[in-house]
Order: structure tokens, then C-alpha cells, then sequence
């Protein structure tokens, strides 16, 4: 009803504008028929020079595109590349006009669950699933419809789609600061914009974007200081999994999102560390406790419902002790003191509970159930030495004697099976 409401609206105004120049047209051509003919020529001439410089747009849309650097946005512009998994917002001043984006298999909610959100709504570019039998989002959609078929032909020529006239319209942009991680390879050498944390270093480079990622994407970032539930301070660096779910949230609702997000992160990792002692951090006896960090980082709330960025999960990079070399060394010693002491126990448990076993199966084995272990473990030897030499009892044995030890043990069990029939 709104939508009807508004194109009738819409269609009374431009019908009387069109009057009022048919009226002014017809006053004029009365008062002056040569001042009416120098406009019909003005009109025609920016007409057919329009029309030329429409057919030939493919031609200069390369050199017309918006281009972002590291020190500012774009200069003049009139055209964007659209690009797989990105979206672009298209402004009038601070105004959203509409969004450019190609992201197969989704589109915008715009008004399909709310017949109430308008361009001006966080909502109206709410990113979903495309419904079955529907088709993806066109990048082209939102252009004024008698701008539409040029717009398409030079789309479809050039890859390029219109934004508007600049400078009244543009491709929105913003500073972001772009992240990359790789190795130290010189040990003395560190720079004011990259921490190295052991050999892995994190680089922080200040840039303008145009878009903002719809695909997930990996963004790493550094905890400045964390510390676990028993006081060892940690370097933490790692990778955050995050996709945009509104870009609407992600330009308006923040200044930065790449900061925010951040921040939320470094809360979610530290409060981590801080509910968990060190060799907790450092290794996972089991899948749960493996998954703790992803969950914590899962929970938060605020990325997706307020700043309009998901963040799917994290991967740690590198998670090692801040530590002097002393105290690390230290640290490192008592964790594989604390390590020996558990694999001692450990084996200690594990020969205790073989002991008693043996002894359990030695009292339901009868009287002869030692002598016939004894021997049998006699005949396993003199298989094994396989035509070598056994010492058995301060004798010596050759291999060959194995079926011999055989046939003695086959005749204890056969006693010690005898003797349990008679004693019940």
C-alpha cells in the first residue's frame, strides 16, 4: 500500500512538471519563436551529446572508476567494479542511496520480512539466503529505471556499474587498517607498525576501502595483554574467521568496525585465559575443552546484532609465555617437571593394575598356575630365539628345544586341570 501510495505520489509530481514546461515551452514560442527555437537546439545538441557519450562509456569507464589508496579515497569517479563476495554502498552525501553487491547464492532482505523498512532501516540490507526459485542480488539494482538499459549495456561490456554524478554521488569509503601476518627472518630487526611475537610478526597497515567483505574472511589480530587464571602473562596472536551480515550496521552503527571487532575479540580471548591456568591453555585433553575458545568467541553477541559483523570463530597463530628468558625457562622446566610427574603416575597405575590382574588369575589358576606361567613363558622365549641360544634356569637351551617346553606345559596345564576336577 506504501509502495503504491509513494509511485503515485511520484508519477502526479513529474506529470505536472511536465506541464509546467509545456506551458512556459508554448508561452515562450508565442513571445519569441527564435529564443524558442535556440532552446529546442540547446536541448536537442546535449541530447545527441549525451547519447554519444552514453554508447561510448565502455571506453572510458575503466579510467572513471573509484580507486582507494593507503593515503585517501577516491578522487572523481562515475563508475565501481563490483566483485565476488564484497558490497559497496553508494551515498549522496551521508545518504544511503542503494548497494552494489555479487555474492552468489544471497541478497538483501530489503522489505521481504518487514514490509516496513525502507533503504533508511538497518534491515532493508540485511544479507540472506536467496529463496528457492529466486534470483541472487543484481548489482544493478536500485538505478532510476530510464538509467536502467544503459546502465545494463555498459554492465555487460565492461563489468563496471554506474554510482552517479560525481561528486554528488560516490562509492562510500572509509579507513581500515589491513592486517598481515608472516615470519621474522632478521631477529634483531622490529619496526614501530609490526610486534614480533617468536618468529611470527603482525603487521598493521592503515588503508581506505570501498567495500566491505560478505564471504568470510581472515582477519589477524594480536591480544596486547592477556594472562591466565594463575598469573603467566601470554602472547596471543591469532586469526578471526568473520563475515558481514549488514552493511549498513558495519558502516553507521561504528566508526570503525575492524576496530570493534577487534576489541570484542581481545574481551572474549582474555577472559579466556583468565578462567583457565596455563597448562589448560597450552594443551586440550579432550575435543570439548579443544573447542572452548572457538565457543567463547562464538557467544558474542554485540558483532553481529549491533555492528552488523559475524564473527564464525578463531584459529591461534601463536601462544607462548611473555616472559623473560629466565622465567620462560623456568616456566618450561616445571611444566615438563609437572609433565614427567604425571607420565610417572601414570605408569605406576598402569603396573599396579597388571599386577594385580596377575595375581588374581594366579589364585584361579590352581597350584600349578605359577609353574605353568613360568614354563610358557619359557617356550615364548625359545620361539623368539629362533635357532639361537636361551639360558633357562642357569642351563643352557637352544631354540630347538621349543616343543619340548611345549609338550612339559601342555602336561602342567593337564595336571593343573585335574587337580581343580578333584578339589572343588
Amino acid at each position: 500500500m506504501r509502495k503504491a501510495l509513494n509511485f503515485i505520489v511520484k508519477s502526479v509530481l513529474w506529470l505536472g512538471v511536465a506541464l509546467l514546461v509545456l506551458v512556459g515551452f508554448t508561452q515562450l514560442w508565442g513571445y519569441s519563436p527564435l529564443a524558442a527555437q535556440i532552446v529546442i537546439g540547446l536541448i536537442l545538441g546535449f541530447s545527441l551529446l549525451a547519447v554519444t557519450l552514453a554508447a561510448f562509456a565502455p571506453l572510458y569507464a575503466g579510467s572513471l572508476v573509484n580507486k582507494p589508496s593507503k593515503d585517501g579515497p577516491s578522487g572523481p569517479h562515475f563508475f565501481t567494479f563490483p566483485e565476488e563476495g564484497k558490497a559497496k554502498i553508494i551515498v549522496r552525501g551521508d545518504r544511503i542511496i542503494r548497494m552494489v553487491m555479487i555474492f552468489g547464492g544471497h541478497r538483501f532482505q530489503r522489505d521481504s520480512r518487514n514490509p516496513d523498512a525502507t533503504r533508511e532501516n538497518a534491515a532493508y540490507w540485511e544479507i540472506e539466503e536467496t529463496p528457492r526459485g529466486q534470483k541472487d542480488e543484481d548489482p544493478l539494482a536500485g538505478i532510476v529505471w530510464f538509467l536502467k538499459p544503459w546502465a545494463r549495456y555498459v554492465y555487460n561490456t565492461t563489468g563496471a556499474v554506474f554510482t552517479g554524478i560525481y561528486p554528488f554521488q560516490t562509492v562510500h569509503e572509509y579507513p581500515l587498517e589491513r592486517t598481515k601476518v608472516h615470519r621474522n627472518e632478521h631477529e634483531d630487526e622490529d619496526s614501530e607498525k609490526a610486534r614480533k611475537m617468536n618468529n611470527m610478526v603482525l603487521e598493521v597497515v592503515n588503508d581506505y576501502s570501498d567495500h566491505f567483505r560478505v564471504q568470510e574472511f581472515l582477519y589477524p589480530f594480536r591480544v596486547p595483554a592477556a594472562d591466565t587464571k594463575d598469573k603467566v602473562p601470554l602472547n596471543i596472536l591469532a586469526v578471526l574467521k568473520v563475515r558481514t551480515k549488514n552493511p549498513f550496521k558495519a558502516a553507521y552503527a561504528t566508526t570503525r568496525w575492524d576496530l570493534q571487532t577487534v576489541n570484542l575479540a581481545n574481551n572474549a580471548v582474555t577472559n579466556f585465559g583468565r578462567a583457565h591456568t596455563f597448562d589448560q591453555v597450552l594443551v586440550a585433553e579432550t575435543p570439548e575443552q579443544a573447542r572452548e575458545l572457538n565457543e567463547a568467541v562464538e557467544e558474542i553477541r554485540d558483532d553481529e546484532e549491533v555492528y552488523g559483523i559475524d564473527i564464525v570463530g578463531v584459529d591461534l597463530l601463536d601462544l607462548s609465555p611473555n616472559l623473560s628468558p629466565e622465567d620462560k625457562s623456568k616456566l618450561y622446566a616445571e611444566v615438563i617437571a609437572n609433565s614427567l610427574g604425571k607420565a610417572t603416575e601414570r605408569d605406576g597405575l598402569a603396573r599396579a593394575n597388571a599386577l594385580r590382574e596377575l595375581n588374581k588369575a594366579i589364585d584361579e589358576g590352581g597350584p600349578n598356575s605359577v609353574q605353568a606361567l613360568g614354563f610358557e613363558a619359557l617356550v615364548r622365549a625359545a620361539e623368539a630365539a629362533k635357532g639361537g641360544t636361551v639360558i633357562l634356569g642357569g642351563n643352557v637351551a637352544g631354540g630347538t628345544e621349543s616343543q619340548t617346553l611345549a609338550a612339559i606345559l601342555a602336561e602342567l596345564r593337564k595336571q593343573n586341570n585335574s587337580n581343580q576336577g578333584a578339589n572343588p
